[in-house]
């Protein structure tokens, strides 16, 4: 399949517009569409693949001093759109972990598996042939949407830039911070979060995901009672306490998706759960370990989806540093640099032929990385336009993976390097236009699709 045509840039504030809110069957249109956040986009009035979800925030669970209830939240129940692709794009990202050693289908199931999951209903649905899954792929499906469908609404509301799996946050940091060095739990009141991330203005968010298909009540059951917190995500959230001036929200997310033919609509909720006796504790001189952790995780998943697999272990475990890699400290002192060396030529020959990936642009940076075309399990119809095939492509600035070359372990702090990574990873983005959509870290890496024939 042929490459899409490149996006054009964003227009400036005095073109730029809010798409207006769907009317849902269940609740009548808001009279300002600016009351619910929207991800700013470019796109024609012919809208495609936007789907209006009732996005229900319970500011009675915030507490009175701080985290504030958000300015930009609303209160109560609301209207939202979901761009479909855009969304499933975030579902890629977020499910593709931040360090593997296998090979990873995470970045292309959402296309294959959900694509065609989606109704033609004007609101957020399934199909009534994925009613009939197994009920194990079935809560796989709410769990994949139970997340992206929240960070794709929060990414705009919050304003957020880099986003790091909450198990993987918290396994980095315990040694450093004083807390126990022992895995987080799957499961229960030791269960990490799902995700951490920073806004533009340095604040740390905690967020829980939670999805399912039975029904709104069985959804308020999983994200449990705040003012009797037993059970559910407000049990099972381990709080994470940063200092007081870099404090964001501790949020519960919880999406029942619907069926087409469904009585009850498609509804997010969002709580705030009360904090935990015992929180995992970041004081300020920790911080700068936090900010390079998630700067870690953020880049070694940016490679690994645009193919660079073995620069992607050495930024997310550097070898060097002896700290996290089980497989490191079974080495006796000689077979350790003998390893060492062996994953830093398997890491230079990897960025060396960084010029035999796909090469493209975007705005003002150029990227390399890998493209692929999925052809779909059937046919979708977008306003009569026949979708056969999905094309999508990742990829990681050049200028990056250029610095990278000449020090592939990167085992010093990342502050010290010649990488400006606080500008480099930046703000979190969705554009769409037509049957085109992309995610944007920054300059650091973007993720792109389109619909095609």
């Amino acid at each position: 399949r042929h490459p899409p045509a490149p996006f054009r840039r964003r227009r400036t504030a005095a073109h730029r517009r809010r798409l207006t809110v769907s009317a849902s069957r269940s609740a009548p249109p808001r009279a300002n569409a600016l009351d619910c956040p929207r991800p700013t986009c470019t796109q024609s009035p012919a809208v495609f693949m936007e789907k209006s979800l009732t996005v229900t925030i319970d500011a009675s669970t915030w507490p009175k001093g701080r985290p504030r209830f958000p300015r930009a939240f609303h209160r109560g129940a609301r209207q939202c759109d979901i761009n479909i692709p855009a969304m499933l794009l975030a579902l890629g990202y977020l499910t593709t972990p931040p360090q593997s050693s296998g090979a990873s289908l995470s970045e292309y199931w959402a296309w294959v598996r959900y694509f065609c999951a989606i109704s033609d209903e004007p609101d957020l649905r399934l199909t009534n042939e994925f009613s009939e899954l197994d009920p194990h792929q079935k809560t796989i499906l709410s769990d994949d949407f139970g997340m992206a469908v929240p960070i794709y609404w929060l990414v705009d509301a919050l304003r957020l830039g880099p986003i790091t799996d909450g198990r993987y946050f918290i396994d980095r940091l315990a040694p450093h911070v004083g807390a126990t060095a022992e895995r987080p739990a799957r499961r229960g009141p030791r269960k990490s979060p799902d995700f951490i991330a920073q806004d533009h203005q340095g604040r740390w968010h905690v967020i829980e995901c939670k999805g399912t298909q039975s029904g709104i009540a069985y959804r308020n059951g999983q994200l449990g009672n705040p003012r009797n917190p037993t059970r559910g995500a407000v049990s099972q959230k381990r709080t994470i306490t940063f200092p007081a001036g870099s404090t964001g929200q501790r949020l519960a997310c919880g999406l029942f998706v619907a069926f087409e033919d469904g009585e009850e609509p498609s509804d997010l909720r969002i709580i705030d759960p009360p904090e935990e006796e015992e929180p995992f504790l970041i004081d300020k001189t920790h911080e700068p370990l936090a900010i390079e952790t998630v700067h870690r995780a953020v880049g070694g998943r940016s490679l690994l989806l645009s193919g660079f697999r073995s620069a992607s272990s050495a930024l997310v475990q550097p070898w060097l540093r002896g700290v996290t890699s089980q497989e490191l400290r079974e080495h006796d002192a000689e077979a350790h640099r003998e390893f060492v060396s062996e994953k830093i030529a398997q890491v230079e020959e990897e960025l060396g032929s960084h010029d035999t990936k796909t090469a493209f642009a975007r705005a003002d940076d150029r990227y390399a990385g890998r493209a692929t075309s999925i052809e779909l399990p059937r046919t979708v119809y977008v306003k009569e336009t026949p979708v056969r095939h999905v094309f999508v492509r990742h990829g990681v600035n050049l200028n990056f993976l250029d610095d990278l070359a000449r020090h592939p372990l990167v085992e010093q702090p990342l502050h010290e390097t010649e990488v400006a990574w606080q500008d480099l990873v930046g703000k979190t983005e969705f554009d769409f236009d037509q049957l085109e959509a992309a995610l944007k870290l920054g300059s650091l890496f973007v993720s792109e699709v389109s619909l095609q024939a």
